[in-house]
């Protein structure tokens, strides 16, 4: 990411960049609904995220199925629904801003019938309903400043949360979840333990949500952490418990880091996620 973009996270108003990625948001729900649709489906719900694709700067949802993988994507710079063929060039799309739900939807249907010969009904409800955006709101119109700050943050974010993936064995690739909205990797443990079955840990950043008013670096632990398990979050970050249990970094203390902000986010995930893989493994031992 440019020293530009960090300027841009760095000189826009909380409250301004918090609405801004909730317009995002809700946009990217029009992505997952396409993979709803239209990709291959699996368990983990995986048909419905997007990836982060640093040459076009889009989240990019899943290939389709059929003869040939047209693609639903976000670009957040412009705040554009695009839908995309194999090489990654726009067929067509809609600007988001000043429409509403419904019209995006039926932008989508008509596409469908178009490139895919496949009827998409516009007017069924929402995969994803989005609390207090029905299909009358229209999106709002942040500025072009705004929206690049919005977009760093997912620009910022990809190679920071990739490097540690890569890293880790067996850690998932990096997906955008449409409900939370997080850009994370997952580390997965199979089986079961101590009568738990589906432990994992999540590492990434979460734009918002999770009981936090901006935006953060988080690493989650699943099931919740016990009490005697606290002293995992020994180290940099804070313990947060509640609906999950894990460590936070908050966004805005790394901004004045300069160039050392991007180590400091690398070296809390990689910290935490070894924490966490630690009580997994003392779990195990216990069962």
């Amino acid at each position: 990411m440019s020293p530009g973009e960090w300027r841009h996270i760095r000189s826009t108003p909380r409250e301004t960049l918090q609405a801004a990625l909730t317009e995002m948001h809700h946009a990217v729900q029009l992505v997952a609904a396409a993979g709803e649709a239209f990709a291959e489906r699996h368990s983990d719900g995986s048909h419905r995220t997007t990836r982060w694709s640093a040459d076009r700067r889009r989240l990019v949802g899943a290939d389709f199925t059929g003869g040939y993988p047209f693609r639903m994507a976000l670009e957040p710079d412009a705040m554009c629904l695009v839908l995309l063929e194999r090489s990654g060039d726009v067929l067509g799309g809609i600007e988001l801003p000043g429409r509403t739900l419904a019209e995006a939807y039926d932008w989508m249907g008509r596409a469908a019938t178009t490139y895919l010969g496949r009827p998409y009904d516009p007017v069924s409800p929402p995969a994803f309903p989005i609390a207090g955006h029905g299909q009358s709101r229209r999106f709002a119109s942040p500025s072009e400043g705004v929206r690049r700050a919005a977009t760093a943050l997912f620009a910022m974010a990809d190679p920071i949360v990739g490097s540690v993936s890569e890293g880790q064995q067996g850690a998932g690739p990096v997906r955008c979840w449409p409900h939370e909205f997080d850009l994370s990797a997952t580390v997965h443990f199979a089986g079961v333990t101590g009568g738990v079955s589906g432990q994992s840990v999540r590492f990434g950043l979460a734009p918002h949500g999770g009981g936090y008013d901006s935006w953060y670096w988080f690493v989650s632990l699943w099931p919740t952490l016990g009490d005697g398990e606290a002293t995992a979050l020994d180290g940099p970050g804070r313990l947060h418990r509640g609906e999950w249990s894990g460590a936070v970094l908050a966004g805005e203390t790394i901004l004045g880091a300069g160039d050392g902000g991007a180590a400091r986010v690398r070296t809390f995930l990689q910290d935490r996620v070894r924490s966490f893989l630690e009580v997994v493994a003392n779990r195990r031992v216990g069962s």
